[in-house]
């Protein structure tokens, strides 16, 4: 996913129409209908229904649509910022984020900024959740990227921007292997295999909670890639988001949608100063 993705996106919903669109962003229309399209391919989706007389959202399409607007909106916000910053020289943005910019795509986002403003320049780490926490509670970085569990403080300046969904991970040879769409209480008895204590281990209890049972849990300080080889190997299952689960398949591994399909977003934090809006 890129900006003048979302952007053309914008101008699709605006106009209903992919020839007054491409005439608003100065393109063809073979181009923007090509960039929907990788767009859609992208995400798994149809992002519009399509005939002859109007083009409108499909329901993914107006869940994505609220995604662009807010990506939009910082975006503006961001050009603004920078016009009053200008005759300041060089502006360095310092992020601070949990492990997802790959898997997310976020990097490319980061790049097409650059490319568009070359006088600033971002100066990225990624740090397990407590740290990146301490990072913007300190105040040591203008922006900090986080997974919502709902559990983060009360008072910090969240925007949501990017929804993923929690699934379960089975291995080839569970039971329940060719289970499309299960409920957690399909996994009661089971032991569930999770990584070194982040927030999504948070949400992962949380959602035990709702399902009414604690099941037997071990955590191990290990990364994500190495939970989902001993789930492959079947020496237990495992939760994730759907995201960060398909980006790193193995062969052996299954993946199961839950029935409710709880939805957590990928969140912005953003230090009160002039450059803290970027994505």
């Amino acid at each position: 996913m890129n900006f003048d993705q979302v952007l053309f996106f914008l101008a699709v919903e605006r106009h209903c129409n992919f020839t007054v669109a491409a005439e608003d962003c100065y393109v063809s229309q073979s181009s923007i209908s090509k960039q929907i399209k990788h767009l859609e391919e992208e995400l798994g989706v149809a992002l519009f229904e399509r005939d002859k007389r109007c083009v409108k959202l499909t329901e993914q399409g107006e869940m994505f649509s609220k995604f662009a607007h807010q990506v939009s909106s910082l975006y503006d916000q961001l050009k603004t910022d920078i016009c009053r910053t200008s005759n300041q020289g060089p502006v360095t943005i310092k992020v601070s984020s949990i492990p997802v910019l790959e898997q997310y795509g976020i990097i490319p986002i980061f790049t097409e900024f650059k490319r568009k403003f070359p006088e600033i320049q971002f100066e990225i780490t990624e740090h397990d959740p407590k740290f990146v926490l301490d990072d913007i509670n300190k105040r040591s970085v203008d922006i900090a990227i986080l997974r919502n569990s709902g559990h983060l403080p009360k008072d910090l300046n969240l925007q949501n921007f990017f929804p993923d969904e929690l699934i379960v991970m089975t291995s080839d040879k569970h039971p329940l292997a060719n289970k499309t769409e299960v409920e957690l209480a399909d996994f009661a008895g089971e032991v569930i295999l999770l990584g070194r204590v982040t927030e999504l281990n948070e949400i992962v209890y949380d959602e035990f909670e709702k399902a009414g049972f604690r099941p037997e849990v071990i955590e191990m300080n290990i990364r994500f890639r190495s939970i989902i080889e001993m789930v492959a190997n079947n020496e237990g299952i495992s939760l994730g988001m759907s995201r960060m689960s398909t980006h790193q398949m193995n062969p052996r591994l299954k993946i199961h949608y839950l029935k409710n399909h709880p939805v957590y977003f990928l969140t912005i934090v953003a230090k009160q100063s002039a450059c803290a809006s970027i994505i």
